[in-house]
């Protein structure tokens, strides 16, 4: 009997959570599949709009019974949908969009950090309450970070491709012009293969800095920076070292891979894509494979208009490998 109770009161929690959802996001953002049965195990789809992109990430959601008095619900995210504005005939322009759009993904980092994300929500603030309004919101704010400036990028690329060519090239010229200006400005302590130093404010025992030379593509600019790293305090300290340097803040992505060796011979090692997939893996795949220990190296790149596609890692690769090499650290260097 008292379980049976329980169970009522699960099914109105959930009902009464499936109406606060509809009337913050609307009737249309939440889909209810048709079922003949109770409300066990049931599922609906919410649809999730992101502010800043005009796409929308639908999310599969279902209800156990125990939801929420002892178990969380549990979730599969769905294939991304664009949702393409229309024209003032009433058409819809999908050219550029489109193939910004589809390539955006859901990496393997990214479902693990969501997951990561849904779990310590539940488990340490909604356990035994309904948790999917605060899960929506907490998604939200992490797509729309992760996102928000690839879409940014791979957008400015298809546009400049649906544009005539002689307009392409005129904006082409000035836009050379104008990013050369600003990179000299912007980066002008980035001296073409100097290595420069820095002081830590924090701590008096920090190992210096050593920055590495500037390279250049299609308007975008990669730079290497490195350091002495012993700990994961060592690295905490880096990373917040090189971003007191507005510039290197304001970069369009700061990718890490640190590599210490511990006393009893086992490595800790890891890595921070800071939104460029898989550049982190990879560059902690180089710090392996050239066998340097005890550094911590972070490549900043600043996006400049031209979508390089996988060149980009290269480019990130090179400038890793650079300031390894005008540091000392890489052997026979």
């Amino acid at each position: 009997m008292e379980e049976h109770e329980d169970t009522q009161n699960n099914i109105e929690r959930q009902n009464d959570e499936l109406l606060v959802l509809k009337a913050v996001y609307g009737e249309d953002s939440v889909e209810e599949f048709e079922s003949n049965l109770p409300r066990h195990n049931s599922s609906f789809v919410f649809y999730l709009k992101l502010s800043d992109i005009p796409v929308v990430a639908p999310i599969q959601f279902s209800y156990p019974t125990e939801y929420p008095s002892l178990k969380a619900p549990t979730y599969e995210l769905l294939d991304v949908v664009e949702e393409y504005p229309e024209n003032s005939d009433g058409s819809t322009d999908k050219s550029a969009r489109k193939r910004a759009f589809f390539r955006l993904t859901y990496s393997n980092v990214m479902l693990t950090e969501i997951k990561s994300i849904f779990t310590q929500t539940w488990e340490e603030e909604y356990r035994g309450e309904v948790v999917i309004l605060a899960w929506v919101e907490k998604l939200h704010e992490y797509l729309s970070h992760k996102w928000g400036e690839s879409y940014k990028e791979l957008l400015s690329e298809a546009e400049i491709r649906d544009k005539p060519a002689d307009e392409n090239q005129k904006e082409k010229q000035e836009g050379n012009d104008i990013i050369k200006a600003e990179q000299t400005n912007k980066l002008s302590t980035s001296t073409k293969d100097k290595v420069e130093t820095a002081l830590c404010p924090y701590h008096d025992s920090c190992s210096q800095i050593f920055q590495g030379p500037v390279f250049e593509e299609k308007k975008s600019v990669f730079i290497g920076f490195l350091t002495k790293v012993h700990s994961e305090t060592d690295v905490d300290c880096f990373r917040r070292r090189l971003l007191m340097d507005k510039k290197i803040a304001k970069a369009t992505h700061n990718i890490l891979a640190y590599r210490i060796k511990n006393k009893n011979g086992f490595y800790l090692q890891d890595n921070d894509d800071d939104g460029e997939t898989a550049a982190g893996k990879r560059l902690q795949m180089l710090l392996v494979n050239t066998g340097v220990e005890n550094v911590a190296v972070i490549v900043s790149r600043w996006y400049g208009g031209v979508l390089l596609g996988p060149e980009r890692f290269k480019l990130i690769n090179n400038a890793a490998r650079a300031v390894l090499e005008s540091s000392g650290h890489l052997k026979g260097s």
